[in-house]
This record gives C-alpha cells, structure tokens and sequence, in this order.
C-alpha cells in the first residue's frame, strides 16, 4: 500500500532547550530545601475519550497519515497565580505547580506566552524525580512568546520556577495546553519510548554502509512537528546556500504538518546527533541536541499530489557550533543518479542508512502524472536491508556524490516487502518548478544573489579562515584569505580587508580574526625574521693567503655562487661572492663580499678545528686598541690557551672593521690541543704593520651572554673591549694596618701569589669584594688577581707594591657594579673628582667610602673623598646592579 510515511513518537530525554538550543544542568531548588512543603498544589484535568482517538488514528493510519500517539488538552494556566510560592532560608523564592492528566502514558506542556527574568530558572520533572529537564533560564525566551517544553514520563508533571534574591521583574508563563500521550510510549522508567521502534532490517548509519557519509549524516535531524492538536515524526536537513553563510535552512517533506500553523512551527523540535556510536544498538537511547522553532520560508508539491513535496524552513536561531553539524551540498542537474544513500530516523528510532546501487528512475508520486520524483529501489547490504518507514518522511535522498537531489515523500519499501519502490521529490524540479512564486520554489532561497550555481558542496558548520598557513618570512608576498561563513570580517597585524601581508604583520606570533554573525575564528601563525646575512665588508687579504668566507651557523641550507652548499668557502682568487641562506623555515637572505689581495704579512699562527668551539661576538663598535690606537684592517685578532705552560693559538680572525664572530676550539678528549673546559680565554693583537704580536687583555659583555671569557663548548661569549699596549709598571703604596687598594695594570703574572710575592712576611691577609682571601699561611683562596675588583689589605709594615703589565684604557674596560656593598677599583692613572669619575652609576649609588673612612654621599651632596686616586680601592653600595665605565686619562 502506497503511504505518505508517518511518524512515531519517541521518548525525550531529560535534555531541555532553549529558543535556538540549550543542554539539561543544574538542579531544581527544592532538591536541596529541606523545608520544602511536601504537598504541593496540583490541578487535574479530565481524562479524554482514548478508545474514540484511536478509532480515528486507526482510520487515519490506513490512509497514510500520521501516526499519532496523542492530542492536546486545552488549559489556560497562569503559573505565578496558580503555583504554590514558598521562601528558603537564604530568601529565595521557589513556585511549584503540579498537573495532572490521569491516564496518560506521558505529558509535554505548551506555552502561548513564555518569558523569564535573568538569574531566574525553571525546571520540569516527574513526581520521582527520576526525570528532569531544565534548566531553562533567560536565555530560552522565544522571540514570539510561544514554547514547548519536552515530554515527561506519567500522567503527573511538576513544573518549579526558581527566583533569587533581588529578582524584581516578574516571570511570564502561561501554559495554553498540555500534550496527552496516550499510545507509542512507555511509562514504566526502565523502557525508552521510541528508541528501537524501528524494523529489524534497518541499518545504523555508523555501519559499514555508513562509512562514506560522515559528513552527511550530520546535517540530518529527525523532527518532532506539531500540527493544531496532533504530534509526529519526520526526518530532514540542514541545507548550505549559495552565500556558505550558514543560514539555518532545513529541507522536509511539505507533508509533514502541512497544515501547522506559524505558533505550531515555534514549538516545532528538531533532534541532531541521535545515533549509536557503533553499529549494533545499544542498550539505551543515545544522547543528542535540539533546536526548537522555525519558520516555513517555502513550500511546494502539495504532499506530493501536484509536485515535488518540499518543505523548506529557517530556524528561529543559529545551530550551535557545538552540535558539530554539517550543512548538505545539493545538485540541481536533473540527472538520475547511479548509486547513494538516504539517511533517516524510521520510527522516530536513532539514525538509518539505506543505500541503492541501481540507476534512479522518474516517477510522479501516486499516479499525479508529474515527473517530480526519483523512483529508488534499496539494495540488500551486510548489515541489513534498508528500507524507510513512518518517521522517515523528509529524508533526503544522496546521489553518488553526497549531494542531496530529493526528500523523501512514501513508497512502498518495508522490511517484509524490501524490492518495493519508494519516492523522492525531485531537488531539480523543487528548484522552480512547482510554481511561479519565491514561496514554491527552492532557488530564490539557496541561490539568493542568483549566481546561477549548479551544484554546491556540503560545508562543515564552522566559523573558519582559508588560506592562511602556520609560518611565513618577513619578505614573503601578501596572500588573499576567506572566511567562513561569508560577509564577515577580518582583523589581525597585517591584515587589510581580505589580505593578509607578513611585512606588514611584522616578525613574532600573530592572532588573525574572522568574526561573522555566527562568532569568531582565530588562526595563528608566525611571521619569521629573514635570515641575517652579513658576508662582511670587502676583503683584502695578505698575498699567498686563502680567504674563508663564512656564513652564520645552523642554517638549513647555503648556496654559493661557486656552487659550493657548505657554510664557508675558501676563497683563494680574487673576485665577487655571493651566497643564498635558507632556515629551517624557509626564509632567505642572500648576500655578497668581493675578494681582493694585498701584500700584508700574515701572523704566524696556526689552529685546529677540534670540532667542539665557543663562539665569541666582536662587534664592529668593540674598542680594540694597540697603545690606545685603533687596530686597522690586516691587522689580526687570537685567542690562546695554555698547552703545557707555552701558549698556543685556538682561533684567529682578521680585523676587517665588521661584526664577526671568532670561534674559540676546545680540546678533544685525550688531547691537548684547544681549550680546557673552564679555562680562561688569552689574546694577542698580530699588527701587520710591524709584523708582531702583542698581548692583550680583554673585557666581555655583561648582558646577552651566559659565558664571559671562560671556555665551554657551544658557550657564547661577546667581546667589550680588547687593549693592547707596551708594558709599564703601576707603584702603589700600602698603609700599614688595613687599606684598600686596586690597579689598572693587567699583571704579566696574574695569580695573587706571584703579584703579592714581594711582600712575603708583610701581607697578612688580602680579601675581595666577595670574601675570598689570600692569607699566605693557609693559601690563595681568590685565584688571579682582576683589575675591576678592589681588595681590602692588613700589612704588618707600610711597603710598596710594583705591578708590572698592560694598562688598562678606562673608557673601554667597562665592568660590572652588583646591587649592594662591593669594592670598586681605580682604573685611571691620574686622579679625578669622585662626582664625575661616578657619573656613569647615576642615581643608583647610596654610598661610596675610601680607607679612611671619608665618604661620597651623593643625596646629602657630601664629598669628603674629593679625588679618586690611582692605586685606592673604595668601599661602595648601590642601590641596583649598573655597568661601571670610567672617563678617559
């Protein structure tokens, strides 16, 4: 018998809703009040002529309509007049309101005038609480006042509105009917109404079969429609249109509660995700979300008798992005597909897959004489043999390549007759064929700005940018970008309109925003720096001497114009060089040096590449001086280390007027030839102009690096100052009893021991800033003496002390003044007010003391000391860590 397939109710479970959608929490008040009054005030309603409403649903089942379980009751029920009010101890208010329909195997409640204030919730549940719904807050009020709230297990509903303290509006609810179920489901607590109605034939969609339609099977939702006084299921989907904005429209069949009013449509319920996770059912109903509401936006077909039978409506509200759905792509190409699917809730049950693999066929449906449907005939698979049933009804019907090209109006397909046909309304002929107006037809609605598109894709819900990628180069070229869903708009560094430009955006992780009606997408990325290549100045180098050119370290790739990939070339002819450096993320610089020989001699030293080095910064500004002049470019710069008492050269770079880096090479395990870890980097100057090598002393950068001037292997270490000079003696003269004392004069022989050494019998203890001493009794507890540092002296006898060595130029031997006491050393040679040699501690100085005891005590503006002198240390404390650097001689 040919049918318009029906729909069977099913048990809602304790999930509630709001106008768009909502999800069951929270616990009704009166829960936890133990004062709650037991008895509450109840209002009974008559019990209805069952045996007559199933005379009629008998008749009406034969014909092919629906297949009801239940009709309204009417009521006209002021909650806050009718309900019992009380007041916990913490003067919140509860109203409670108990209805009665005796008989009933279930109950729904309908409203013609909702409201609720903020802060304010109400909930619905069963005399045994075993099942409650809500809450329902501020944020389910119905634009139109119309709701409905799901259906409750029984003949009796507690309805309880919660109020808290300081609530001065009052709530609107108004129940206009209540839904009396009196067949199709269970009352007894343990039985789920609806769930597993279905035939056994019948396939879950995450089956085998339903593998390749993921992706579809979210867009479909069953629907539990209201029509005037009667209630039933039907199937449908959501619908992507032409904008890919994500307009909630979703496709049914016209037959489904064709004659539903607009309020009938606000209380309209559509159920998403109901299914198994696997392919077997399960032992109890799944969960799944709702949206409630909608408005009927098109319609054609009659039923089917005159056309297509399409419904198409549009949510009152946007579908959560939570829900995870999918909006179905369509195809409105009139041509008979070879093999697909349709998707849908038989029965109200959880969600089917049947599934064709023969060419579809034009039919009309019903003898109408209209080609406006597909004839299918459903393919027995290996989980079952999918067929449809009441409850399927506007289910959409998927050709080969996921696109929807009907909904389902009946057939004649059962599990006892499964090689029968059943019908599907055209999606070609729904386009514009069932009328003349936008109201008949499909296309003014999914094609709004008449692009004349054919066929459109199904398109995750989501609010997302394309286009975009995690990593770009500062350089790299502007990309266009979209977003969707269309006609938002795109904020972000670098962002202008649909463009994005990492130059713009600027190196460093970036946040770009796409905000829509529907919410925001955010889509990080990193801009990173373009390599820096500095191949240096030009060279000229000695006659007979190979240049290495080298590029920076740990880069992923180097092509030379040489053709060379290694990181430096040894360049042994004159000419021009160039080289392109990639990173590891793709970005490039590219850089060139031009090659020239000169006949300046070269230094006579020589090191091993170990393979294990410390890289130390000179930078172009690094003051590097032989007698307080400039080295010039020839000249050469070494690093030494100790090799069995003799020094022997670890690294060497020539002095170009360039930023470098010098790799320093330690010593390979067994071996002696580099630096130990620990020890102390030597330097020598080789000027070219005399052919000869001198000693120097070096001062390190205080902030960026971790090491200054001690070798580790990978350590970093950045050069301050480097000064060469002819050798002189500083004479300093030590008080008898206790002093302080400094020097500028970098000692030949550095260790304490050796400096202090012509004073044996007279020193009897030295100490530095720290508290380490040398006490010739017990032993050298400081190490090397160090020309930033002063010391505190006792002396038996007033003696004088020689240092002979380097001296060091005060204006580049910055040093390094912790935060609190210390002892400051002297480096200039000639004396100089204390207010001035200070300058460069500013504010932070507290107080600064000389051996005796004369103070400079700058916010009292008090200098006792008046000038520093050479040879004097002094006692200071500061009030934060600063970079010391004294005026020149």
């Amino acid at each position: 018998m040919n049918r318009i397939l029906s729909v069977i109710f099913m048990m809602i479970m304790a999930y509630s809703f709001q106008s768009n959608a909502q999800i069951a929490e929270g616990t009704p008040m009166s829960f936890t009040f133990s004062q709650a009054n037991p008895e509450i005030k109840e209002i009974e309603f008559p019990q209805p002529n069952v045996s007559e409403y199933l005379k009629h649903d008998e008749q009406s089942d034969k014909e092919g309509g629906y297949y009801r379980i239940g009709r309204s009751i009417q009521a006209d029920i002021d909650m806050l007049g009718n309900g019992q009010w009380e007041t916990n101890a913490d003067r919140q208010k509860i109203c409670r309101l108990k209805l009665t329909a005796p008989g009933a195997r279930a109950l729904g409640i309908y409203y013609d005038n909702f409201w609720l204030p903020e802060g304010s919730s109400l909930y619905i549940y069963t005399q045994d609480r075993s099942h409650v719904i809500g809450a329902f807050t501020y944020n389910n009020n119905p634009e139109r006042g119309y709701f409905a709230t799901e259906l409750t297990r029984g003949q009796t509903v507690i309805l309880e509105y919660n109020e808290p303290v300081g609530t001065t509006q009052k709530p609107i609810i108004h129940i206009s009917e209540l839904a009396y179920i009196y067949r199709g489901y269970s009352s007894e607590p343990t039985n789920t109404w609806s769930f597993g109605d279905a035939a056994s034939c019948e396939v879950n969609v995450n089956c085998s079969e339903g593998t390749d339609w993921q992706d579809q099977k979210r867009g479909v939702a069953r629907i539990l429609l209201k029509e005037g006084t009667q209630y039933g299921w039907c199937t449908g989907s959501l619908i992507n249109n032409a904008r890919l904005d994500f307009e909630p429209y979703f496709l049914t069949a016209d037959h489904c509660g064709q004659n539903s009013s607009v309020s009938d449509y606000d209380q309209w319920i559509f159920y998403f995700n109901f299914e198994t996770g696997g392919c077997a059912n399960p032992t109890s109903s799944p969960n799944y979300n709702t949206m409630t509401g909608c408005t009927k936006v098109a319609n054609g077909g009659n039923a089917g008798t005159n056309g297509s039978d399409f419904k198409l409506l549009l949510f009152n509200d946007n579908v959560p992005l939570a829900y995870n759905v999918y909006f179905n792509g369509w195809d409105v190409i009139n041509q008979a597909s070879t093999s697909g699917v349709c998707i849908h809730h038989p029965a109200g049950d959880i969600k089917k897959v049947s599934t064709y693999n023969s060419t579809l066929t034009t039919s009309g449906w019903n003898g109408s004489g209209y080609n406006s449907h597909w004839r299918v005939f459903w393919t027995s698979t290996s989980n079952g043999y999918g067929v449809t049933e009441g409850g399927s009804s506007g289910s959409p019907l998927f050709n080969q390549d996921g696109s929807i090209i009907g909904t389902l109006t009946g057939g004649s397909s059962y599990c006892s007759t499964p090689y029968l046909p059943d019908y599907y309304g055209k999606f070609s002929y729904s386009w514009e064929s069932n009328g003349t107006t936008a109201a008949s037809h499909l296309k003014e609605w999914l094609d709004p700005d008449t692009t004349g598109v054919s066929l459109l894709v199904g398109l995750n819900q989501q609010v997302a940018i394309f286009g975009l990628v995690d990593d770009y180069c500062f350089s790299d070229s502007a990309v266009s970008i979209t977003g969707v869903p269309s006609f938002g708009v795109f904020s972000g560094p670098g962002v202008n309109g649909d463009v994005f430009d990492p130059s713009q955006a600027g190196v460093g992780n970036h946040f770009i925003v796409y905000t829509s009606g529907m919410g925001t997408a955010t889509f990080q990325l990193t801009v990173h720096a373009d390599p820096i290549l500095d191949l240096g100045p030009d060279l000229t180098l000695a006659a007979g001497q190979t240049a290495n050119v080298q590029a920076p370290s740990g880069y992923a790739a180097y092509n030379w114009s040489n053709g060379s990939t290694d990181q430096s070339i040894s360049v042994a002819q004159a000419g021009l060089y160039s080289l392109t450096m990639m990173d590891g993320n793709g970005c490039q610089a590219v850089d060139e040096i031009s090659v020239d020989f000169t006949g300046l001699p070269l230094p006579p030293w020589s090191f091993i590449n170990t393979g294990n080095n410390h890289l130390i910064l000179v930078q172009d500004t690094t003051p590097i001086t032989i007698n307080g002049i400039s080295v010039e470019v020839g000249d050469y710069l070494g690093v030494f280390y100790d090799s069995l008492g003799e020094l022997a050269c670890a690294g060497y770079m020539p002095w170009t007027g360039a930023t470098f880096s010098l790799a320093a090479w330690g010593t390979q395990s067994g071996l002696v030839d580099g630096f130990a870890l620990g020890e102390e980097f030597k330097w020598k100057i080789w000027d070219a102009s005399t052919s000869s090598e001198i000693e120097a002393q070096a001062t390190y950068l205080f902030t960026s690096f971790p090491d200054q001037g001690y070798y580790t292997t990978n350590g970093l270490s950045g050069l301050a100052s480097l000064t060469a000079s002819t050798i002189e003696t500083q004479v300093i003269e030590l008080v008898q009893g206790w002093g302080i004392m400094s020097t500028y004069i970098y000692p030949l022989e550095p260790l304490i021991d050796s400096v202090f050494a012509p004073l044996d019998g007279d020193i009897v203890i030295l100490k530095n800033g720290n508290g380490d001493v040398f006490w010739p009794p017990f032993g050298n507890f400081i190490g090397n003496l160090q020309i930033t540092q002063g010391y505190q002296i006792y002396m038996s006898s007033a003696q004088d002390l020689s240092i002979t060595g380097m001296y060091a130029v005060p204006e580049n031997t910055p040093f390094q003044v912790p935060q609190g006491w210390s002892i400051l050393s002297y480096l200039r040679k000639s004396p100089g007010d204390a207010s001035l040699m200070l300058y460069s501690l500013g504010a932070s100085i507290v107080i600064v003391k000389d051996g005796d005891g004369e103070v400079y005590w700058p916010i009292f503006s008090l200098n006792n000391i008046g000038n520093m002198l050479p040879g004097q240390g002094y006692q200071i404390k500061l009030s934060a860590p600063e970079i010391m650097v004294y005026p020149a001689n």
